[in-house]
């Protein structure tokens, strides 16, 4: 680490609008299959990056 070696899978970046996607989803417009893929991401990526938004948005 101290050499800058980076570890694990890269991350996926969000879409310039998941945040449109991620209301549309609370509102229950869409379903997660939905969602993740107009996301570009699996189910469960979505799920985790919809909860770590949700919880983005509530420390704002």
């Amino acid at each position: 680490m101290a050499k800058g070696v980076q570890f694990g899978r890269p991350g996926v970046d969000l879409p310039d609008n998941f945040d449109e996607i991620f209301l549309r989803y609370k509102r229950k417009e869409l379903t997660v299959s939905e969602a993740a893929d107009m996301c570009n991401m699996a189910r469960t990526t979505f799920y985790d990056r919809a909860s770590r938004y949700e919880k983005s948005m509530k420390s704002k």
